[in-house]
């Protein structure tokens, strides 16, 4: 059985990413990924959960397999996950973000629209989506 820290080394060249990257990701130097790749450090809860919270190049990380190797390296959100995910950095509103803005004046047109502007608009999409998955299929 492989130990955390050679998991640990297996996540970072998995995403083939240098240990100065990796390091930004947990808050650490590139010496600190170093230490931890060669059993001198310990992978902390920390560590762990920077890596398991967040996607890293869309993916997962299991927490499981990273702590103990059982089961995959990734593990797959469930759709309603990544669809809130997905939605909560369109509307992070961290005064850097130019979609929040965008996002919050169409709510908030939306809601200012008559019930039957609504449907249209609700139809109207409904139709690109549409639309689009033909042009895909095509």
């Amino acid at each position: 059985m492989n130990s955390i820290n050679e998991r640990f080394k297996t996540l970072r060249k998995s995403f083939k990413m240098s240990q100065e990257e990796w390091g930004k990701i947990l808050g650490i130097t590139r010496v600190g990924v170093s230490e931890i790749e060669a059993g001198r450090r310990n992978v902390t809860d920390k560590h762990i959960r920077l890596l398991c919270v967040e996607p890293i190049q869309g993916k997962y990380i299991n927490e499981n397999w990273l702590r103990n190797e059982e089961d995959e390296m990734f593990v797959t959100m469930p759709e309603e996950d990544e669809m809130a995910a997905y939605v909560e950095d369109l509307l992070a509103d961290d005064g850097e973000n130019e979609f929040y803005a965008i996002i919050k004046g169409i709510m908030k047109t939306y809601n200012e629209l008559s019930p039957k502007s609504q449907e249209v608009l609700r139809d109207a999409s409904a139709k690109l989506v549409e639309n689009l998955k033909k042009e895909r299929e095509d």
